[in-house]
């Protein structure tokens, strides 16, 4: 029985080492040294861009409206351009009513020579707007009695309209009214309140 077994283990010796000699051993290759590996690189992959919006914060600039001749009424809506400082307007920039400064002196109508100017500047207004008419209010101080007052503050609007005629204003347009003493606008306890008083007004009618 153990001459079979040893009989045996021979053969399977021997059928080891020929096998051994017909296919050796083969050693593994490595990834390293394949050259059929592949080698996987990890991209990067682009972030994308943000773009900052700048906004641009406009300012903006409340433009006047234009007002050539500054009596608190836009060009645009001025139907009575070019007015007089003196002169206080309606709503539509015409003037409703003005003082011409002339002061006479006492017990006199003619017009001084210092009020030469304003005379000249009221006609030249009066032919630009040719569609007012003019009421001339003559006063006096409260010196001396109504009735003489009454007839000398006649006279004083009369001087005006004469010499708005003399300057080509129609006299249909103008009315001279003397008020005597009424309506005073300073006291007439002294001359120089005296001196204010003796004075025209200017009433204009569309």
């Amino acid at each position: 029985m153990k001459h079979l077994f040893y009989i045996l283990l021979s053969i399977v010796f021997t059928t080891l080492v020929s096998a051994s000699s017909e296919y050796p051993f083969i050693e593994p290759i490595s990834v390293e040294h394949s050259t059929n590996t592949h080698i996987l690189i990890k991209k990067e992959i682009p972030k994308k861009e943000i773009v900052k919006e700048k906004i641009v914060k406009k300012e903006t600039h409340t433009i006047a409206p234009l007002d050539t001749d500054m009596d608190g009424v836009a060009d645009t809506i001025d139907l009575c351009p070019n007015t007089s400082k003196n002169y206080s307007v309606d709503s539509d920039g015409c003037p409703d009513a003005t003082t011409l400064n002339i002061n006479f002196q006492y017990k006199k109508y003619s017009i001084p020579n210092s009020s030469t100017e304003q005379i000249d500047e009221f006609a030249l207004f009066l032919k630009k707007n040719k569609h007012y008419h003019v009421i001339i209010y003559g006063y006096t101080d409260n010196v001396g009695n109504f009735k003489s007052n009454k007839k000398l503050s006649q006279n004083r609007a009369n001087s005006v309209k004469k010499a708005l005629i003399k300057r080509k204003i129609s006299s249909v347009r103008i009315t001279a009214i003397g008020k005597s003493q009424e309506d005073p606008i300073a006291n007439n306890e002294n001359e120089e309140g005296r001196a204010k008083n003796r004075r025209i007004e200017i009433e204009l009618l569309k």
